[in-house]
């Protein structure tokens, strides 16, 4: 939650940044390890499910389930692209964590919506997921939604870094 605001109100960003430290490459470790931690969890509760579901339904086409997999990581990687961000606009975690699950909880229930702007919902993604989990090929407006979001999550690391250089490196904690 506050991966960018706990090393700035602690001070830790300031001192790091006194060594021959670019922001960019504070900015790169932090999507890194939060982006591998993402993957890692999503991964392992992914197989859960995926066994508990052969164990009970029977077999699964391993492809089908790899694809839906890698469909779902990058609209998994555009929320820690929005944590990051939060986190980096924010002095609290909490503020950081609630506005990222407001945005989900509204792009995921924009997907219900079943309008052709899904295209531009990041969240239309997890939809495409279960078709490519159902039946093998992704929903109409697959490929814009894809670009798309590639897009903003290259935007957000953006508006990370943007936001990096403008905001102070420690704030007062008190």
């Amino acid at each position: 939650m506050g991966c960018v605001s706990s090393d700035r109100t602690s001070g830790m960003l300031a001192f790091m940044m006194t060594k021959p430290l670019r922001i960019s490459s504070y900015l790169n470790a932090k999507w890194i390890s939060e982006g591998v931690t993402a993957f890692c969890v999503l991964l392992i509760g992914y197989l859960f499910s995926v066994y508990y579901t052969v164990a009970l339904f029977g077999e699964m086409e391993w492809e089908r389930v790899v694809v839906a997999f890698l469909i779902y990581i990058i609209w998994f990687v555009f929320l820690v692209g929005l944590l990051i961000l939060c986190s980096a606009s924010f002095n609290s975690g909490a503020a950081s964590a609630s506005i990222t699950v407001v945005v989900a909880i509204l792009l995921m229930s924009i997907t219900t919506v079943g309008t052709k702007w899904q295209m531009f919902n990041p969240a239309y993604l997890s939809q495409n997921a279960v078709a490519f989990l159902a039946n093998g090929k992704g929903l109409e407006h697959f490929v814009v939604c894809l670009f798309w979001t590639f897009g903003l999550i290259v935007l957000l690391y953006f508006a990370t870094f943007w936001v990096m250089k403008k905001k102070p490196l420690q704030t007062e904690n008190h």
